[in-house]
């Protein structure tokens, strides 16, 4: 029995400890195996298409690829193990027939072209449920009749108003006209005095907000000037430029990293005057130091073109990027610059 339990337990430990390897193992390809990528492009500008492209991306002996072509219905196409797992132009194509199933033609839907409502009722009035027809000529008549009432009436009730009107101003105030005319006056002072009162507080408050607004802009001006001369001078202190040091060599490293291992780019141009040529040729001297034989321009002094060839192929590791990125994780100075920007501490 005991003997069967250890050999249980010995399986589970081999089991185990295989899973552990591969994953090791794994984690080593993904930091240490290179994605290699290739670039080629030719274009012309009065060709149709200008440009043509081809990127193409691949992983640990092209187990894992991903490819791009352009104009060739400037597709993706990802790939595991040879099999296609990802392909957009197959993709767009189903929308499309999906789209295509969707929409029907106008025969399936319903045949003929059925009159609508409209026009089967048009030169017939509506009539109510119930309701006896009415000539055209009769309802004309009874309208007008209902609208010379309406206005009789309310002409009839102007006139009352205004009659109403001249009466009460005809009416004499008797005594107390006198006392009534000054109890007015005095309203209308006191109105007069409780408006300019008014007017006068609103200034006030407006004054006062004016004031407000003021502090506060030369408040926030002064706070930028305060933080504009602290980043100053954290731009001029000693741990900014160490910090500054170790970010160029990380940044330096993950660039050389970057940088393709083989680039070529053929080009020919002509202007179509010698002079322009020579000119763009002159041009292409002073880049040269830079750029070195990665570019090679061929000249037509006769003719106006402008074509060119592009092949880029390079390599990117992953554990560059980490490198670089714990690297600078535990640089004091780089930390002690992020509080200093932070203005913590």
């Amino acid at each position: 029995m005991l003997h069967i339990l250890l050999l249980i337990l010995k399986i589970i430990g081999i089991v185990l400890a295989v899973l552990l390897g591969a994953a090791v193992l794994a984690l080593l390809c993904v930091l240490f195996v290179p994605i290699r990528y290739r670039i080629k492009a030719e274009g012309k500008p009065g060709g149709e298409p200008p440009v043509h492209a081809g990127i193409k991306v691949s992983w640990l002996l092209h187990i894992i690829t991903v490819m791009f072509a352009y104009p060739e219905a400037a597709c993706i196409r990802v790939k595991v193990f040879g099999f296609p797992v990802f392909d957009s132009s197959r993709k767009k194509e189903t929308e499309g027939k999906e789209k295509k199933k969707k929409k029907r033609p106008p025969e399936e839907q319903g045949g003929e072209s059925a009159e609508s409502p409209k026009e089967e009722n048009a030169g017939y009035e509506p009539l109510l449920i119930g309701a006896e027809p009415v000539p055209a000529d009769e309802g004309h008549e009874n309208a007008v009749k209902e609208e010379e009432e309406g206005t009789g009436g309310a002409e009839g009730i102007g006139e009352e108003a205004v009659r109403e009107e001249n009466t009460m101003e005809a009416e004499p105030d008797g005594e107390n006209g006198s006392g009534k005319g000054l109890r007015g006056f005095l309203n209308k002072i006191k109105a007069f005095c409780l408006a300019v009162k008014q007017c006068f507080l609103q200034f006030i408050a407006a004054l006062k907000n004016i004031e407000y607004t003021i502090g506060k802009i030369c408040d926030k001006i002064k706070g930028i000037a305060e933080h504009i001369q602290y980043y100053t001078e954290v731009l001029k202190s000693e741990t900014f430029r160490r910090a500054w040091t170790a970010s160029k060599k990380q940044l330096l490293r993950v660039l050389g990293m970057l940088k393709p291992r083989v680039c070529r780019v053929k080009v020919l141009a002509g202007t179509g005057d010698p002079a322009g040529t020579g000119q763009l040729l002159a041009f292409y001297g002073i880049l040269y130091p830079f750029i070195g034989n990665c570019v090679s321009v061929e000249a037509d002094f006769e003719n106006k073109v402008m074509e060119g060839d592009l092949f880029v192929k390079g390599r990117v590791r992953v554990f560059v990027f980490l490198l670089a990125a714990f690297q600078l994780f535990i640089n004091k100075n780089i930390r002690r610059l992020i509080k200093m920007l932070r203005r913590s501490g």
